[in-house]
């Protein structure tokens, strides 16, 4: 499952949320769950807003 959460300020790139959704009889169900999850993380900015790394946050303070 991947939901689009905005863009990274950091690494100038679209961010995304992503979780993987294990086959089985209620794969359906459970992937409609764990989609409105991240929705709902990304509507309350529960999520990080970046994926840059230590080094490039470090970089781009020292700037």
């Amino acid at each position: 499952m991947k939901v689009y959460a905005g863009f990274d300020p950091v690494t100038q790139r679209r961010h995304y949320l992503t979780e993987v959704v294990a086959a089985g009889r209620d794969t359906e169900a459970e992937a409609e769950r764990v989609r409105t999850r991240l929705l709902n993380q990304v509507d309350e900015r529960r999520n990080p807003r970046t994926n840059a790394t230590v080094e490039q946050l470090l970089d781009r303070y020292l700037e």
